[in-house]
């Protein structure tokens, strides 16, 4: 996973570019949509994955995208373990560029915090019902511009939870994205 993340960051100062002449903060870039884990690991021989929901909230900064997101994942159990709910929250940076004019390509690095609610108390940590880990992610996608404000989506992202031994999970996700002209107090705020 470091030398993917090495790759995809090169890839992003590479071609940050792209964005120079836009004016930070000046959209509010919505998504949300539906992810479903796509990858067996270790994760799998105890739990099988159900849909999970997202929404990303992003805006131009000098250099690429500011994007800070959330999801939802639920895992049911399979073996004698409890399922769990999962809540992902995570900051990122990434670039965007248009190379048609109703397609954008885009991918981001993620740091975040994943969250597990259990069902019940852990066997092996009696007392045990949540469990909170360090994650990083690389996400790519790509839109399609249906209006000048509403676009479809696709996304693979590929998540590295913290925890010993690592589970890496890769989610597909699809959905709606919307271009917002952003709040002209907020965009004072942010500035």
């Amino acid at each position: 996973m470091t030398r993917h993340a090495i790759l995809l960051i090169a890839l992003n100062c590479a071609t940050s570019g792209v964005l120079r002449g836009q004016e930070p903060f000046t959209t509010l870039n919505i998504a949300f949509g539906f992810q479903y884990d796509i990858n067996p690991t270790l994760l799998h021989k105890f739990w099988m994955p159900g849909a999970g929901i997202g929404i990303n909230a992003a805006t131009p900064v000098q250099r690429g995208v500011l994007e800070f997101g959330a999801a939802l994942h639920r895992f049911n159990r399979k073996a004698d373990v409890p399922g769990f709910g999962a809540f992902w929250l995570y900051a990122g940076w990434g670039v965007r560029w248009q190379p048609q004019n109703r397609i954008r390509l885009g991918s981001s690095i993620r740091l975040g915090n994943y969250r597990m609610s259990f069902d019940a108390v852990a066997n092996d940590f009696p007392g045990t019902t949540t469990e909170s880990e360090f994650i990083t992610g690389l996400d790519l996608h790509a839109s399609f511009r249906l209006t000048r404000t509403k676009s479809i989506y696709g996304s693979l992202t590929t998540a590295q939870i913290r925890t010993s031994p690592r589970i890496t999970l890769w989610f597909g996700s699809v959905g709606l994205h919307m271009v917002l002209a952003m709040p002209e107090l907020l965009r004072k705020l942010l500035r």
